[in-house]
């Protein structure tokens, strides 16, 4: 038996002894289903892959625990099923995110499970506790985006699994909050495939702590809000001294970003939405250090920046348009080696992926979503990723959501 199996084994006993107990307010028991025809022509010959009739994205179960008379609060949510990234460079459908089969914004690693903390809230504060999703960026309840191809790719970059601790505090209309986190849930960043690429959510490696702080401002109005956030991440991965694909690499991340909404009194239109966001990213090998000096040549913090703006027009209380435009700068370890040649005046680093993604979603009631959407990407260097020159690279698809 795997260590996966095991585990789902234990999930299931879990849930089966707890079943008892959830007729009280105590526990609550909820799910998601998701699934429907996907195309992405950027995996033209990969064995038909490039096609999915049907696909089955994921499957989540999750139970939540609610202390009577405490402040104490805890989560596991449960994945039979999920798409997540795959990181395997003998297979053509597993390279980097620009040619990958997998739609999930997150990385689940070894064990199927999504969160699993513990949460304690204060008067104005808070503290999590265990595997959570990381606190930089919008989080995926407020972010209006379901899955990989239809957020922006810096959106794909700043989500991940991490384990550890996170306190948060609000005062008045600002919110703060500060992690210490271990653990990898982004094995594909920067091209790091330190321990042949070995990365998890759950298990620190050679990388350093990673350090997350936010700060929003949100001003609340009769039909409107104003959101003002701004974020920092900070780690390193890899080993000390490697070579460029497993040496110590930069993960450095910063980001501000506005969201406004507006709901207006027509009968038609019910709601604007619009968010926009820039980010700057540094990777590559560390210029510091044992690093630097054993690898002076290969050695470079590669600074990557990118802005993307998301309109949503939401129509009644069913239906959804949305559209986003994203910039972002080429440059990563990839390009920097078989592009730039360690070159760090090449025309390379004036490159810039563009990205146009429009989206639209009917919820159906209150347990069903209908959504649809069409990725359409401009990138130079497409052959590095073992896309070949004439291939497209449009994504498209139709998906169901069941929730309950």
């Amino acid at each position: 038996m795997t260590g996966r199996q095991l585990f789902t084994g234990a999930v299931f006993w879990a849930l089966g002894a707890t079943a008892h107990a959830l007729q009280t307010d105590l526990f609550n028991l909820y799910g998601e289903v998701t699934g429907g025809f996907i195309s992405d022509e950027a995996l033209t010959n990969t064995s038909g892959r490039e096609t999915q009739i049907w696909k089955m994205t994921q499957v989540l179960v999750g139970l939540t625990y609610t202390a009577d008379d405490s402040a104490w609060s805890a989560r596991i949510e449960w994945l039979p099923l999920s798409d997540d990234l795959c990181f395997e460079r003998e297979n053509a459908t597993c390279g980097d995110y620009y040619k990958n089969i997998g739609t999930s914004l997150l990385y689940f690693g070894e064990h199927p499970v999504r969160e699993a903390a513990a949460l304690y809230q204060g008067d104005g504060w808070s503290v999590d506790i265990g595997r959570i999703i990381n606190p930089y960026g919008l989080s995926l309840d407020e972010a209006p985006y379901r899955h990989r191809h239809d957020a922006p790719h810096a959106y794909y970059i700043d989500k991940e699994l991490v384990s550890g601790v996170n306190l948060e505090t609000q005062i008045h209309r600002w919110t703060a909050s500060l992690g210490v986190f271990g653990g990898r849930g982004d094995p594909g960043s920067s091209y790091n495939y330190y321990m042949d690429g070995q990365a998890d959510p759950n298990v620190k490696d050679n990388n350093t702590p990673l350090f997350e702080a936010t700060l929003a401002y949100r001003r609340l109005g009769t039909r409107s809000t104003q959101t003002l956030y701004g974020g920092y991440h900070h780690t390193k991965t890899g080993s000390a001294a490697g070579s460029l694909y497993s040496g110590k690499h930069n993960d450095e991340r910063s980001q501000v970003g506005l969201d406004l909404t507006y709901s207006p009194t027509s009968s038609l239109i019910t709601g604007y939405r619009l968010l926009a966001q820039y980010s700057q990213y540094t990777l590559g090998l560390t210029t510091k250090g044992e690093q630097g000096r054993s690898t002076p040549i290969q050695s470079q913090d590669l600074v990557k920046r990118g802005l993307f703006v998301t309109g949503v027009v939401e129509f009644g209380s069913r239906f959804e348009l949305a559209y986003t435009y994203e910039e972002l700068d080429r440059i990563d370890t990839l390009v920097w080696d078989r592009i730039a040649n360690f070159d760090p005046s090449h025309p390379a680093f004036n490159s810039v992926e563009r990205n146009h993604i429009l989206s639209i979603a009917y919820q159906l009631n209150r347990n069903v979503e209908f959504s649809a959407f069409y990725r359409q990407s401009d990138f130079d260097y497409a052959f590095i990723s073992d896309i070949k020159p004439e291939t497209d690279t449009d994504k498209a698809g139709f998906l169901v959501h069941f929730e309950f």
